[in-house]
């Protein structure tokens, strides 16, 4: 009797620890592979395990933002009829479908778990595994170049999953007591983002690591702004006296401030990335409500080949003003509201608040929209959200049950 009893509590435990697993190779594998069959293998892998758990538990979750992530993909496809290139409008909703099933089970992974922290330890830990990886292969390379460029991966899909990971570090650095044990995994990312020289990563650490702070302690002013100017001040000592690191972000740095404070800068891919969001809003102004599909950017004459190089203006150009309401308003509303609960009621709500911002913010710079890897942030926020409703709900029951019991109202 008691074997029978222990053997679905026994099966439960396994499948949620192979979906750990898988959830921990998706972590690396959709950076490194991004878009391949080796990610789609590791994605299928995921999903198929949290499948079987969500049939085992008999319960399954669908929040805002899988609704709307849906209702993006059934817009875009009722309008494929103006769409300038209609296959490459296809192709794109059919990776949406794809990603839109990953979130669906990352969404129940997440709420079904109920236990948020061991999550984000998986995921710090991969991107953690995958910085030692990408080091030893650069370390191979000779030094060649910018960390990514000798293994063709771009140095920015590197950078932002890692600037992630250091401040999951950094959240538990500030919240836990034993915490001096993560200052070596949050070096190691740090000198990692240098290597690849990626403004973007290093852009998203410090504007992570003033939000946490502030927030985490909201009536120490004059201390925050004393530690934020310290270590401002140390990376501006790292990145412009060593040369090393110089010649490899510093410079770039230099060249991101000439750009934004004097209106022009001497390095070509920022001026070019800035003529094709402009090429973008002049296309955008021509049909603002139902864009030209997505994905087609690039296929313009003027383009060359490339995306418009900001998030703001790839998803007007390709969906229109309709489109883009139905991808940003629920990223807008899980990111107050993870804000709001990391003020009433878990701190980790603070770091996907302060994720959400950094995307926000990147998206300037940064195409997004169909990113498995950044999406699937605001995905396990909604889904943490979501489990932490259903202990409410469920406590809110048991009371209720407790009180009829007893012969209350």
């Amino acid at each position: 009797m008691n074997s029978v009893a222990i053997r679905p509590f026994v099966t439960n435990l396994t499948v949620e620890k192979l979906a750990n697993i898988s959830f921990f190779a998706w972590c690396i594998c959709e950076v490194l592979f991004s878009h391949s069959i080796i990610s789609r293998i590791s994605l299928y892998l995921f999903c198929g395990l949290v499948i079987i758990l969500i049939l085992q538990e008999k319960r399954i979750h669908f929040g805002l933002i899988l609704f709307f992530s849906l209702a993006f993909i059934v817009y875009n496809h009722l309008i494929l009829s103006n769409s300038i290139f209609i296959s490459e409008t296809q192709s794109m909703i059919k990776t949406l479908f794809i990603s839109f099933l990953f979130y669906f089970c990352l969404y129940n992974y997440v709420s079904l778990s109920d236990d948020i922290y061991s999550i984000i330890k998986i995921y710090r830990f991969a991107g953690l595994v995958l910085a030692l990886y990408c080091f030893g292969m650069y370390l191979a390379s000779g030094f060649q170049g910018r960390m990514g460029g000798s293994f063709d991966v771009n140095a920015n899909s590197l950078a932002i999953p890692f600037s992630f990971a250091f401040l999951f570090y950094f959240n538990s650095f500030l919240a836990e007591r034993k915490a001096k044990r993560y200052l070596l995994a949050m070096a190691i990312l740090l000198f990692v983002i240098f290597l690849t020289g990626s403004r973007k990563g290093l852009l998203g650490i410090v504007i992570g690591i003033v939000i946490v702070i502030q927030l985490f302690y909201p009536r120490k002013f004059v201390r925050n702004a004393i530690v934020l100017t310290v270590i401002l001040i140390l990376g501006y000592i790292l990145l412009m006296k060593v040369t090393f690191f110089y010649d490899l972000v510093g410079i770039r740095m230099e060249a991101l401030m000439a750009f934004v404070f004097e209106d022009g800068t001497a390095e070509a891919s920022l001026s070019s990335r800035s003529d094709y969001t402009d090429l973008a809003w002049e296309y955008i102004a021509l049909r603002p409500w139902t864009g030209y599909g997505l994905n087609t950017f690039h296929t313009l004459r003027e383009s060359y080949g490339t995306y418009s190089h900001n998030n703001i203006t790839e998803v007007l150009f390709s969906s229109g003003i309709f489109g883009f309401i139905l991808f940003y308003f629920p990223l807008a509303i899980e990111t107050i509201k993870s804000l709001i609960t990391g003020i009433k009621k878990d701190k980790i709500g603070i770091l996907f608040f302060a994720v959400g911002v950094i995307v926000f913010i990147l998206g300037y710079a940064l195409v997004f929209y169909y990113s498995r890897s950044i999406l699937a942030l605001f995905i396990m926020a909604a889904g943490w959200m979501k489990s932490l409703k259903n202990r409410d709900d469920d406590k809110v029951n048991i009371n209720q049950s407790l009180q009829i019991k007893n012969g209350g109202p």
